[in-house]
């Protein structure tokens, strides 16, 4: 299905100058690798604390440790393996992920589907890269093996059982996000109440950037390769996600291109006039989730989404002239002023 959005699809930019000047606040800074892409987070403190990028550090290695489909020792991997009627004990964020997993599945019905794996691994966005196009009998084998409802979880989700053995898990669409919270959880325990966090182009903001209340910047990009700001935004005490068909494809033997969004009802990647979902919301692992689900969906279908579950989301559809037509859901207009 869908967005494996993989790192670096988001139409999202980290577009944030800061001027520090004399007699103004301070602010640290810290940046690295995690998850295949790169994250940065600026906090407005003049606190020292020598070790607080290590344990940012630590939590995004433990994330990674659990939930990355690359790593055969994972937590995520583990599940993957196991057979069919076997409880398998789930740590605390495999099953906070899973539960807003299961949620978003079912309001969605079923256009956001982490089971998409075997799908994504068949088309070569996963650990496994084929370079060849799927068979149409290959995705109809692989199909039957596709359905978060062929999980079963125990009433606190602290374990899970797998009606079919070949079901295997995917969580990228939402792992950077989820990420980002936990980062945020992280720094608001340690006190901080005014910072931006970003992995990958997904975003929360909590607080100001200065003394004076001013928001932090944020900038949605046209989606395309290297696209112009499309929308620049003040925001503050948000989470904010996109999914797009625009940089992680592939070309096919016909020399047509195909996005990592697979749909999980026709196993092939989702072709419709969405180019991107821009989402806004309190939990940025949410806002990731419901952005893929809204871009496997189409835009038609994507809005109404929106309509009915008070959704803030921008969206970008394909124009008859290569460009992109800008629209934004009823809730987004009125937080954004449009």
């Amino acid at each position: 299905m869908h967005l494996l959005k993989y790192f670096s699809i988001i139409a999202l930019i980290f577009a944030i100058a800061f001027y520090i000047r004399q007699g103004q606040p301070r602010y640290r800074s810290f940046e690295g690798r995690v998850f295949g892409t790169f994250y940065h987070i600026k906090i407005r403190t003049a606190k020292k604390d020598s070790g607080l990028h290590q344990r940012i550090r630590d939590e995004l290695a433990l994330i990674n440790a659990q939930m990355s489909v690359f790593d055969a020792e994972s937590e995520i991997s583990a599940i993957n393996r196991a057979e069919a009627g076997h409880d398998i004990v789930l740590s605390d964020n495999m099953r906070e992920l899973l539960r807003l997993a299961q949620t978003v599945y079912r309001q969605s019905g079923g256009a956001f589907d982490p089971t998409v794996g075997p799908l994504v691994d068949l088309w070569g966005f996963g650990p496994a890269r084929p370079e060849r196009q799927p068979s149409e009998e290959e995705i109809v084998q692989t199909l039957r093996h596709v359905g978060f409802d062929k999980l079963r979880f125990d009433r606190t989700f602290k374990t899970v059982r797998k009606t079919d053995g070949r079901v295997s898990l995917n969580l990228s669409a939402v792992a950077k996000g989820f990420g980002v919270d936990k980062v945020a959880s992280l720094l608001e325990k340690e006190g901080y109440r005014n910072y931006i966090v970003e992995i990958g182009g997904e975003v929360r903001v909590s607080g100001f950037r200065d003394d004076a209340g001013t928001p932090w910047t944020l900038g949605v990009r046209e989606p395309r390769e290297n696209g112009a700001n499309a929308l620049t935004l003040d925001v503050t005490d948000c989470a904010v996600a996109t999914s797009g068909d625009y940089q992680n494809y592939k070309t096919g033997a016909d020399g047509s291109r195909y996005a990592h969004t697979i749909s999980p009802q026709t196993g092939y990647p989702v072709k419709n006039a969405l180019a991107s979902v821009t989402v806004f919301a309190d939990s940025c692992a949410a806002a990731d989730a419901y952005a893929t689900a809204m871009m496997s969906m189409g835009f038609e279908q994507a809005e109404n989404f929106a309509a009915e579950h008070d959704i803030s989301a921008v969206f970008f559809t394909h124009g008859a002239d290569g460009g992109f037509v800008k629209s934004f859901s009823e809730r987004a207009a009125g937080l954004l002023g449009e």
